[in-house]
């Protein structure tokens, strides 16, 4: 086949067209139905692909932010109920605490990671450019340090006036 051959599938009662120049191997079956054995992967170079990594940066980007602000609110309620005082439910508070901690960090290094993955997507001519030159060398780690460091401190001294 040509390179810019277009060649069009069904497979239940769904279909697809893809360019020839990202199939490997085809095989015809006996109903002259196209089945795609094997795929060469994009590299991510097209217009829409750079309009999904900014949709999924954006996407992440937010939901990072609504962890920080969960995490936030949360310690403050719990750090309310701790001055208080009072006959606090140790267990119970120990409980939040914990919980708000283990959240922010799964949602922070997620939402990180994921950045780091699109950043990773990007093509020559996209990392070029000076936001993808920001995005290369950006200090994910340290990034990770940092919120652990914070939150951590507020959990653990959180835990001491509990305990």
């Amino acid at each position: 086949m040509e390179p810019n051959t277009l060649v069009t599938f069904f497979s239940f009662k769904k279909y697809a067209t893809l360019s020839c120049t990202h199939i490997r191997k085809i095989k015809f079956n006996d109903s002259m139905k196209v089945n795609i054995m094997e795929l060469k992967m994009s590299k991510m170079k097209t217009a829409a692909d750079r309009d999904r990594r900014q949709l999924v940066g954006a996407t992440r980007g937010r939901d990072l932010y609504w962890g920080f602000t969960i995490g936030v609110f949360a310690n403050l309620v719990t750090l309310y109920l701790i001055i208080q005082g009072g006959d606090l439910p140790q267990l119970a508070m120990t409980a939040a605490i914990v919980g708000i901690f283990v959240f922010v960090m799964i949602n922070s290094f997620d939402c990180m990671d994921d950045f780091k993955a699109n950043v990773d997507d990007m093509d020559e001519e996209e990392a070029a450019t000076n936001l993808g030159q920001k995005f290369k060398a950006a200090p994910w780690g340290l990034f990770k340090v940092v919120i652990t460091l914070i939150f951590g401190a507020i959990a653990i001294t959180q835990l001491m006036e509990v305990w």
